[in-house]
């Protein structure tokens, strides 16, 4: 999983790239804020438990991109800039 959080632009594209398969890209529009530290830990964890489940890996990614998306969209700045604590 290439991850395209620190790349410039308006966009934030990751791109998964497997034996197999197609490469395959999520794209979001990139959210104006700080509160991301902690992210990519908790997505690749996420991705991880997702295997455990036996999702397939396309499916595992996907889902919780959705989630760390929708994570960071939620977030309550009065936490301070650790989105996951």
């Amino acid at each position: 999983l290439l991850k395209g959080g620190h790349a410039d632009g308006p966009l934030l594209t990751d791109v998964l790239v497997a034996p197999g398969i197609p490469p395959v890209t999520f794209t979001i529009t990139r959210r104006d804020t700080v509160h991301t530290h902690g992210t990519g830990c908790a997505f690749a964890s996420a991705i991880a438990t997702g295997l455990a489940q036996h999702l397939p890996l396309v499916d595992a990614v996907a889902r919780q991109h959705s989630c760390v998306q929708s994570i960071v969209l939620h977030h309550n700045a009065s936490r301070g800039n650790a989105l996951l604590r």
